[in-house]
């Protein structure tokens, strides 16, 4: 599910905890019940969403996190993130997950201005310490 890590059950749509009211497990509005594993959170004013794993959840799908880091290349800052952190949506725009809080993790819109082997420079979106998620699924 994070980073390219599909849940069981395929992705389906809808179902338990759709917006604007509770599931029949009883978890609040906005918010879709993952089991155990944890729970998606609409972000207030954004079209997106705040992904809580359980630490089991997380060990279970290999989730990992570095920081991105400052690079000057050719004399321009960039931000180096590993080139695994990177997704693209159906649309062809460029995210990665940020993990603001343990086992939390909010995707961010990134600008990408080369991918050189194992490694992406950005030149926008992310600041260098920004704890990113990894997607090194089992």
């Amino acid at each position: 599910m994070v980073a390219g890590c599909r849940a069981a059950g395929g992705g389906r749509r809808g179902g338990r905890g759709q917006r604007g009211r509770p599931g029949p497990d009883g978890e609040p509005a906005g918010q879709t019940a993952l089991g155990p594993a944890g729970r998606v959170e609409p972000i207030e004013g954004t079209t997106l969403n705040r992904v809580v794993l359980s630490a089991d959840a997380a060990d279970r799908i290999g989730v990992r996190t570095v920081p991105a880091r400052d690079a000057l290349v050719d004399g321009k800052p960039r931000v180096l993130i590993p080139y695994a952190a990177l997704l693209y949506d159906p649309e062809g725009q460029t995210w990665a997950y940020t993990n603001p809080a343990p086992l939390v993790f909010v995707r961010q819109q990134v600008t990408v201005d080369a991918v050189v082997g194992e490694d992406v420079r950005l030149s926008g979106g992310l600041v260098a310490g920004t704890p990113r998620g990894g997607p090194r699924c089992r």
